[in-house]
């Protein structure tokens, strides 16, 4: 047997289990969605990108406020890249970016819940709202066994990144 026989014998399956273990760490421990990074479990899960919100919520002399994250978001870059792998500074770049913005009350479409009122915050000239505080979080769809239902469940976000510019783009 040769060398190239025995290097695409032993070489190519040790890099797929690499990879495969690469992924299933990232989905349990850096909230990385099972349909990236190699898809392993994505079939056995309701977590994938696309039904991870991210709820920005800005508050404002005693009033709470709904960011839409579109608001924020620059040309080049995609909230695709924070919902399959959320980072810290990521979330930190929305928020400093929130409370950059002039907003102004849209008071058109007001949203009712169970517990307060919010109104939706728009990009605005000039600025009718005045931000005290943003907290800006990733929200995940997870299905609890035990009480038979889909709940949505805030992410726990670690390692942050040293270059803040990479991670939304």
């Amino acid at each position: 047997m040769n060398k190239i026989d025995t290097l695409s014998k032993y070489f190519v399956p040790f890099l797929l289990c690499l990879v495969a273990l690469t992924q299933i760490y990232l989905v349990y421990n850096r909230n990385l969605t099972p349909w990236k990074g190699g898809g392993f479990g994505m079939f056995a899960t309701i977590d994938r990108m696309e039904r991870r919100p991210i709820q920005i919520t800005a508050h404002s002399a005693g009033e709470k406020f709904i960011i839409d994250p579109q608001f924020l978001i620059r040309r080049n870059e995609s909230l695709n890249k924070i919902k399959s792998i959320p980072t810290v500074s990521a979330l930190n770049i929305l928020t400093e970016r929130a409370l950059q913005i002039t907003w102004g009350k849209d008071s058109v479409n007001e949203i009712d819940t169970r517990i307060d009122s919010f109104f939706l915050l728009i990009p605005t000239e000039p600025g009718v709202v005045k931000i005290d505080s943003v907290s800006v979080n990733v929200m995940k769809f997870s299905y609890d066994i035990k009480s038979n239902k889909i709940e949505l469940k805030k992410l726990e976000i670690f390692l942050p990144k040293k270059n803040l510019s990479d991670d939304i783009r």
